[in-house]
């Protein structure tokens, strides 16, 4: 199992440069973890792609699902003293300490 951040997530669903690389990955690795933050995340990607027309509302809405299926039951929640603990011992921020954590 890995930590996926998201975007390597997003790289699975959105054609970029880095698709093919984030497809490898997950036959190598294809139990991926992430915290639950990463759901909020990826809904904020797909906002800019769903208001520059990059993307439809089904598309995103499909994309969604089927990242959050990927993602079942392999996400995870910190405690906000637990994230704090790990930053107070770190220059990293409580965003990548959630999910080194």
């Amino acid at each position: 199992m890995i930590v996926a951040d998201t975007n390597t997530i997003a790289c699975l669903y959105l054609n970029s440069e880095k698709t093919a690389q984030a497809e490898q990955l997950l036959t190598l690795e294809p139990k991926w973890s992430a915290p639950t933050l990463w759901k909020s995340e990826f809904r904020n990607v797909l906002t800019l792609y769903l208001r520059k027309n990059i993307l439809t509302f089904d598309c995103c809405v499909i994309m969604t699902q089927q990242a959050e299926n990927l993602m079942l039951e392999n996400e995870y929640e910190r405690s906000t003293a637990h994230i704090l603990q790990q930053v107070n011992t770190s220059n990293c921020s409580a965003y990548h300490r959630e999910f080194i954590a």
